[in-house]
């Protein structure tokens, strides 16, 4: 399943790479975190990770990251030594996340998913447990984390009746 995703990925990428990067120019926001989306992470991050261990948790833009950052609060009350990892996927969760999260917190963004920016992430976080913020699901992280034996939780999700349908449609894809 995940050589789908895979093959599925390099198509979409290779489609939709110029108006994507066309996009990240005319917004200029095109080298922030450009590196990171493939998983390549500077010596500072790395050395953040050393320790790794990490409750990873994913959340894309502003809504999902105000909720991640909910999240940590409770977490550290409870756990206050546990490290943490947020990622976000836009600039504008990325600015809210660095803005508000604490300070023992990594904020970095989220890798693309594929195989080998994923595994950049995992490589360094080396989490023992990965939460995703609402309903978007990274298929290959989370068939990546599930055969390394990392569990992975959905918080704060919600799917309609249509969209279960339209996953079910799509058969083993969907599961």
């Amino acid at each position: 399943m995940l050589f789908v995703f895979q093959i599925l990925f390099i198509i979409g990428f290779v489609v939709l790479s110029p108006w994507y990067l066309t996009k990240m120019f005319r917004r200029g926001n095109f080298i922030r975190g450009f590196w990171q989306r493939f998983g390549i992470y500077s010596a500072a991050i790395h050395a953040r990770a050393a320790s790794g261990g990490f409750v990873w948790i994913q959340a894309c833009s502003v809504g999902e990251t105000r909720v991640a950052i909910q999240l940590i609060d409770q977490l550290r009350q409870r756990w206050p030594q546990m490290p943490i990892a947020l990622t976000t996927t836009t600039l504008t969760g990325q600015t809210l996340a660095a803005k508000l999260a604490p300070p023992e917190v990594l904020v970095f963004y989220f890798p693309l998913d594929f195989c080998l920016c994923a595994r950049g992430a995992l490589r360094l976080l080396r989490p023992q447990l990965l939460l995703m913020i609402e309903t978007e699901v990274w298929p290959t992280l989370v068939l990546m984390a599930r055969r390394r034996g990392i569990p992975v939780a959905l918080v704060n999700g919600r799917m309609s009746a249509k969209s279960f349908r339209g996953y079910r449609a799509i058969g083993p894809l969907g599961r």
